[in-house]
């Protein structure tokens, strides 16, 4: 396997790139999708090849978004302009150094940080590339600091605490991380679970300095000074990494202890294998509803899962309290919102393709409501408009405000770190039902900005993530995250420590 590439691969896919339904491969643009030769390759570009490809693509991306992202036209965002500028002038300025394809890369990356939008970003794709450097040890971010899971050799001790670095305290040195464009979203809680640790793993690179020397404090409270020795990672050990940062539960519906039932949502854009588990799951909750009604506990994992479609979380709460329950407490938690779709051709044709694909995976209804929206888009241009306003809570179905939800055990949701888009979105319907705590770690945040499509750069080796709406008024507010009322900070993340919390709570 080339390191560099699924390093890269497993870092785009914890941004949290949720889509409203993101389809399989076969569903993107082909120019998405296929390698495109048009960038100089590795071995063979010119340093100024890659400057030229680099300044272009920054350049197109800025058009793209200055076309046809929805907050170059929000009148209560008046400094998103503004934003947009300073991003494109921060990758150019660092795109005079780019000299390979990690200078593209990086160039792009730094675009997204200034940007600071899980649902507005530049990506590049590459086969992959070069080394993976580590300096004997993993870390995780628990609580409020980075912690060492395991070492070479025990130095540092595992549950040592990283204090600083060159001088420099722990939390400067990984949120220089986002100058570099490799941080994520520093202002949001959960986005320290997801890329912290990604500190002290790095690319092997020239143009990010490396430190040399930090501070541990050791698990019996001794402060611990260690050289750090950078080396390639031994393959077997970035195997078991990317494994674990890879692997997702199959969607599906266990007793996981007596009386505790476990539904595990693990993704909400699943492809044909997981589309057939959620149909499994839906057949299961239906006929085991008062068993699970009798139950201790349902507990709802939503570790891994980075968004997808947000109607997988409100049907699977339909099954659990209703779906007519589910339809009323929405109209009133969004009585005053408002969608506005961007009255965008593009747009409209991106939806109708969706909505072909999701009726050739059975899913009719979902794709009369897409359709439905291209062609409210399309209306909406035809009369001269900017926008579609949809209003959002009328349209769920105000009429079925009073019906009462059906009566389950304590509920337990788990989050991580990377819980974004229609994850939240979940939490959303979730958490308007009595008795759910939730269980983990904060989750990331959105913007106002969702629904998103792609739009492949000059090069071929780049895409543009691109939102398509506006949330007006919605009660979660933009970069708002959920934060547990469990909090977990072991080091083992496992779903049996996640039991062993929520067993303690039913006890006390």
């Amino acid at each position: 396997m080339e390191k560099w590439g699924a390093y890269v691969r497993v870092l785009n896919n914890q941004i949290g790139l949720s889509l409203f339904v993101l389809l399989s491969a076969a569903a993107l643009p082909k120019s998405l999708s296929a390698g495109s030769a048009a960038l100089p390759t590795v071995s063979t570009a010119k340093q100024g090849d890659w400057r030229k490809a680099t300044r272009e693509d920054i350049l197109a991306a800025y058009e793209i978004f200055s076309r046809h992202h929805p907050g170059m036209f929000d009148p209560r965002n008046r400094g998103f302009t503004d934003q947009l500028r300073r991003a494109r002038d921060t990758a150019l300025t660092f795109s005079r150094r780019a000299s390979d394809a990690e200078g593209h890369m990086r160039a792009l990356a730094l675009f997204s940080a200034v940007l600071a939008d899980g649902h507005a970003s530049v990506h590049a794709s590459y086969s992959g590339h070069g080394d993976i450097l580590w300096p004997g040890f993993r870390t995780v971010w628990r609580g409020d600091a980075l912690r060492v899971i395991d070492s070479v050799g025990g130095r540092p001790p595992s549950k040592s605490k990283l204090l600083s670095c060159d001088g420099k305290d722990a939390r400067t040195v990984i949120r220089e991380q986002s100058s570099l464009g490799l941080f994520g979203r520093p202002a949001e809680a959960g986005q320290w679970w997801e890329f912290a640790p990604d500190t002290l793993e790095h690319l092997k690179s020239s143009y990010q300095p490396l430190p040399r020397q930090c501070r541990f404090r050791g698990p019996d409270g001794r402060v611990i000074t260690l050289g750090l020795g950078w080396r390639p990672e031994p393959e077997a050990v970035f195997q078991n990494w990317f494994k674990t940062a890879s692997r997702r539960e199959p969607v599906g519906l266990s007793e996981a202890r007596p009386g505790i039932y476990l539904i595990t949502l693990s993704t909400f854009s699943p492809d044909e294998e997981g589309r057939a588990q959620y149909d499994q799951l839906f057949s299961e909750l239906e006929h085991r509803i008062a068993t699970i009604e009798a139950a201790k506990a349902v507990v709802i994992d939503l570790r891994r899962n980075s968004g997808g479609s947000s109607s997988w979380g409100e049907d699977v709460a339909g099954k659990l309290w209703g779906r007519a329950a589910v339809k009323a407490k929405l109209a009133d938690y969004f009585r005053h919102t408002q969608v506005w779709w961007l009255a965008d051709a593009q747009n409209a044709a991106y939806f109708r393709n969706v909505a072909s694909q999701l009726r050739a995976q059975g899913r009719g209804e979902v794709a009369s409501e897409v359709d439905d929206t291209a062609r409210h888009i399309m209306g909406a241009r035809g009369r001269g408009k900017r926008f579609y306003i949809e209003n959002y809570g009328a349209s769920i179905g105000a009429a079925e405000a009073n019906v009462a939800p059906r009566r389950l055990p304590p509920v337990y949701v788990i989050t991580d770190g990377g819980c974004a888009s229609a994850c939240l979105d979940a939490l959303d319907v979730f958490t308007r039902f009595p008795h759910v705590k939730l269980v983990g770690a904060p989750t990331s945040a959105d913007s106002n900005y969702l629904e998103i499509r792609f739009q492949a750069l000059p090069s071929g080796r780049g895409t543009v993530i691109l939102p398509t709406k506006i949330w007006v008024d919605r009660p979660r507010r933009a970069g708002e995250v959920y934060r547990p009322d469990i909090p977990v900070n072991d080091l083992d993340w496992s779903t049996a420590t996640m039991l062993d919390h929520i067993e303690r709570d039913l006890a006390s």
